[in-house]
């Protein structure tokens, strides 16, 4: 009789026990925010205007360099791109400057 009793404690506790053995799944959605700070980086090349000969090849020709300004915004936000004429401002240092 005692072991009859412990056989059905057993089972009785498996009974219990299996109930929550059983898992199910279910699916939700996720919202998901985000603010982007309006924001910019700048990078530059060295401007390399090479050989320059202000007595004779270049006396009355200019020299052109190339230079490379590269600019990065985030999506929305602008940059302005301002150069200055360095120490020779009035010589017409920046004369030849154009943007593509």
């Amino acid at each position: 009789m005692k072991r009859l009793g412990h056989i059905v404690l057993a089972l009785a506790i498996l009974a219990l026990s299996g109930t929550s053995a059983f898992a199910g799944t279910a699916t939700s959605n996720l919202s998901a925010t985000a603010t982007v700070t309006a924001n910019c980086t700048i990078s530059t090349n060295p401007l390399a205007f090479g050989a320059y000969d202000p007595l004779v090849a270049n006396a009355s020709t200019a020299l052109p360099g190339t230079g490379i300004v590269t600019v990065i915004c985030t999506n929305g936000s602008a940059a302005t791109i301002t150069l200055g004429q360095g120490s020779n401002a009035n010589t017409g240092s920046t004369a030849a400057l154009r943007g593509s």
